[in-house]
Order: C-alpha cells, then sequence, then structure tokens
C-alpha cells in the first residue's frame, strides 16, 4: 500500500468523524430547541401550583423546603450549558491569540485538530474549536435538561413534604372545633394532592 493510501484514508476517516460529531451536536441542540415549549409548560404548572398552596398557611415552611431541593441542581445545569465555551475562550483561544501577536501564528495548539482541513490559515482552527464547543454544549444542554427535570422532581417532593406537614395542621383544625376552617383547607389539600400526583 502506498504512502497515497495511507495518507488519504487518514484523511477520509478524520473527514469521517467531523461530519459524524458535529452534525450529532446540532442535531441534539435542535431536539432541545423544539421541546423547550413543553418544559416551560411544566415549569409554569409547578408555579401556579405554589400560588395556590399559599392558601392553606405555612408559606415559609414551603418556601425553605422548597428552595433546599431546588436551588442548586439548576446552577449546575447552568454551568453545564456554559462550561464548553467558557474552556475555549478562556484556554485555547489565547493561545494563537498571543501567537499571532508575537509573529509566530500556529507555531503552537493547545488543542491538537486532525482533518482534512488547514487549520493554519487564519480563522479555521477557531472555527473548529467553535463548531467542538458548539456540540459538546448540546450535548450538555441534554445533562441540563436532565437536571432540569431532576430540580422538577426535587421540587415535586418538596411540595409532597409540604403537604404531609399541612395535614398536620389541618388535623389540628378539627380538633380544635373549627370545622369550616378545616373543611375548607381539607378540600384544598385533596385538590393540590391530586394536582401534583397527576
Amino acid at each position: 500500500m502506498s504512502v497515497f493510501h495511507i495518507v488519504v484514508r487518514d484523511d477520509l476517516c478524520s473527514l469521517g468523524l467531523g461530519l459524524s460529531s458535529f452534525p450529532i451536536g446540532i442535531v441534539v441542540f435542535i431536539y432541545h430547541l423544539l421541546h423547550q415549549k413543553r418544559l416551560k409548560h411544566i415549569t409554569d404548572h409547578i408555579d401556579l401550583f405554589s400560588k395556590r398552596i399559599s392558601q392553606l398557611g405555612q408559606e415559609k415552611l414551603f418556601l425553605t423546603l422548597f428552595m433546599k431541593k431546588s436551588r442548586l441542581v439548576p446552577t449546575i445545569a447552568k454551568v453545564l450549558i456554559c462550561m464548553p465555551f467558557l474552556t475555549i475562550f478562556v484556554y485555547v483561544i489565547p493561545v494563537p491569540v498571543s501567537d499571532w501577536f508575537n509573529g509566530t501564528y500556529r507555531s503552537r495548539r493547545p488543542l491538537p485538530t486532525q482533518g482534512p482541513f488547514d487549520d493554519k490559515q487564519p480563522g479555521v482552527y477557531e472555527l473548529l474549536l467553535f463548531l467542538e464547543a458548539f456540540s459538546i454544549s448540546s450535548c450538555c444542554r441534554k445533562n441540563a435538561t436532565d437536571c432540569l427535570f431532576m430540580a422538577l422532581f426535587k421540587s415535586h417532593s418538596a411540595v409532597l413534604q409540604y403537604l404531609s406537614a399541612a395535614m398536620d395542621d389541618i388535623q389540628r383544625d378539627f380538633s380544635s372545633g373549627d370545622n369550616d376552617k378545616g373543611h375548607r383547607k381539607l378540600a384544598l389539600w385533596l385538590k393540590l394532592h391530586q394536582d401534583i400526583v397527576m
């Protein structure tokens, strides 16, 4: 086998890897863009649900439970989406830019690339890294969506904990003889419980 065939085979292999990884990242990104409305509907439902909870009383307990359980996970999700782009701009881009100012453009590369593209041309290397960060960020977006659903699950559990504590409060209303207030709260409690379970 000649050297020409080996070089062509390596270039085709690199081209195949490049043409398969970038579109997959873009497809994942588009898929999550299409499902944003569904996710927004779920979060809006939780927000409306939390407004109705205030009629049962003990709002401070609910807010404490809700904030404790659902604050950390969306923060991690936001960091997951931003991290690939931050890595590119903080670590990768300054190396070729500083080399360009020193007159030694492309003398070193922080991330070696292999492919059919001439990455010594101005802008090609940066474009490849941006596309790579874009596809990694799209995959991280999927993880971030999973984190968001985990946060919704945690807020669900916070609501159920709150409803358990509110049931004790309703029992106290009935035992104190305030049956009208107890019946109103119990009816609301049952509606909220059905909404959160369904």
